[in-house]
């Protein structure tokens, strides 16, 4: 197994890339975020429907002023397409049904990789939507020739993650362990990768 250190982002980032329009499968769209995205993401501002911390560093405690949050949030997702940058890298909004029911991280990694990470609001988990917004991140990613690979880190701990991963169309490599500088603590991740060629 190999081993990595997790040191803190302290500096905004964003791709290399830009969305030029929304992606689509006929089920999931996935697009940029907006201003407007303020009202869909305050429903979302309880800890029951925050649990699984499917936005980045958002856990499901109690939320005192949702307005506040959800554009405190919905500023920070936009910063993340912009050269300013975002410390959660750049951010799709994934829409289906209703708008605003999940959402999917980029973050770049060496080597002509990107790292998808992804999450889903608890109403809608287990309905396919994780693995159509993977399956169609990735592909427009390779189409944009920037990179050669991407990969999902899945934590040792769910394997649900893991079988959204393979319907998806990516496959196991390797399993990591990090060691998050910021807290002290280790854990393992479980990398799914899906390369240019498949």
């Amino acid at each position: 197994m190999r081993r990595e250190t997790s040191h803190p982002r302290t500096s905004p980032v964003s791709t290399r890339v830009r969305l030029a329009k929304p992606l689509a499968d006929g089920v999931v769209t996935l697009r940029l975020p907006a201003a407007d995205d303020v009202a869909f993401l305050r429903r979302w501002a309880s800890p029951e429907l925050l649990e699984g911390v499917w936005i980045s560093g958002v856990g499901p405690t109690p939320i005192p002023d949702a307005d506040a949050w959800a554009a405190a949030i919905v500023t920070d997702l936009i910063a993340g397409w912009s050269e300013d940058g975002s410390i959660h890298a750049s951010t799709l909004v994934i829409d289906e049904v209703e708008p605003f029911v999940g959402l999917v991280y980029l973050t770049e990694r060496p080597n002509d990789s990107i790292e998808l990470s992804y999450g889903v609001a608890p109403p809608f988990r287990r309905r396919g939507i994780a693995t159509r917004a993977a399956r169609v991140v990735s592909d427009w990613l390779f189409g944009t020739g920037a990179y050669r690979r991407v990969e999902l880190r899945i934590a040792e701990s769910h394997p649900e993650r893991m079988v959204v991963a393979e319907r998806a169309g990516f496959r196991l490599l390797e399993r990591v362990e990090t060691y998050v500088e910021g807290t002290g603590q280790a854990f393992v991740d479980v990398v799914f990768v899906r390369d240019v060629t498949r």
